[in-house]
């Protein structure tokens, strides 16, 4: 493990700023990430297969169809979610019509047979200034 111990810390632009506060670094830095199984989400139960950040629960509203829920709110709801999914699936993603700034909306469709359907495997990454 390396360490870094600096003074003063300078910006791309030549402004300078003091740690532990680098906007900089703020704003490329995931705000909130998951992976989950949709199949087993008891609503109101956060479920996490790996890592979690910035997510406390999830809510099933439907098959395909959860509410994930931020632990504190996003500064406004035009944040980036990133979603991946089992390689099976035709379409997965966020309804951007639907995105919150306490929650975001997930979503998946199986186009073969025309139905949402609960993904095995799902991830999401949160990004926003």
């Amino acid at each position: 493990m390396s360490t870094i111990k600096a003074n003063t810390l300078l910006a791309a632009d030549g402004t300078s700023t003091t740690a532990p506060s680098i906007p900089a670094l703020d704003k490329r830095m995931a705000k909130a990430f998951i992976t989950w199984n949709m199949a087993t989400v008891s609503t109101g139960t956060l479920n996490g297969t790996g890592d979690v950040y910035g997510f406390s629960s999830i809510t099933d509203t439907a098959a395909g169809n959860q509410l994930v829920n931020f632990t504190n709110p996003m500064p406004s709801a035009t944040y980036v979610a990133l979603i991946t999914g089992n390689a099976v699936l035709n379409w997965i993603g966020t309804e951007t019509a639907i995105l919150g700034t306490s929650t975001a909306y997930v979503h998946v469709y199986h186009a073969e047979n025309s139905t949402t359907v609960d993904a095995t495997l799902v991830s999401l990454v949160v990004f926003a200034n």
